[in-house]
């Protein structure tokens, strides 16, 4: 996919290690088979957009906002007190410079809607393990 290869901007939403703790058992392992590759694939896009949507950004949209992913699907953007949240999900530590774009640590794995897993993108596969290690790696190194 063309746009990944670009230096961005993107807005990341990267599940922490809770939020996978919260997968039922053997969801990631089901996942990361060679099978399931466009399934992932569409999970994993369902955590970026094009753009930098900071915190401050947040704070001054009018909410609810639907935001849309390079997925496909928007996800709901809102706050809970002074907390952003993306669909369910609570944003534990926001504005997280990366190298193109930013993160934001997400207490929750968003899923997209279930009719739109069912349809399938192609991604290059090496494109895709090296959005997975950008997205750790960035996420570990600020820590």
């Amino acid at each position: 996919m063309t746009t990944l290869k670009s230096n961005g901007p993107f807005t990341v939403f990267a599940p922490n290690d809770a939020a996978f703790g919260k997968l039922s058992p053997g969801t990631v392992s089901d996942l990361l088979k060679p099978e399931n590759r466009e399934k992932l694939t569409r999970i994993l896009k369902y955590h970026v957009t094009n753009g930098l949507i900071t915190s401050s950004q947040i704070n001054s949209m009018t909410l609810p906002a639907n935001v849309e992913m390079l997925e496909g699907n928007t996800i709901r953007v809102s706050k809970d007190g002074n907390n952003p949240k993306v669909n369910d999900a609570t944003v534990v530590i926001a504005d997280v410079p990366a190298t193109n774009g930013i993160i934001h640590v997400i207490d929750t794995v968003l899923m997209p809607p279930a009719a739109s897993l069912a349809t399938s993108f192609s991604l290059n596969y090496s494109l895709l393990l090296t959005l997975i290690l950008t997205i750790i790696f960035s996420y570990t190194r600020f820590l």
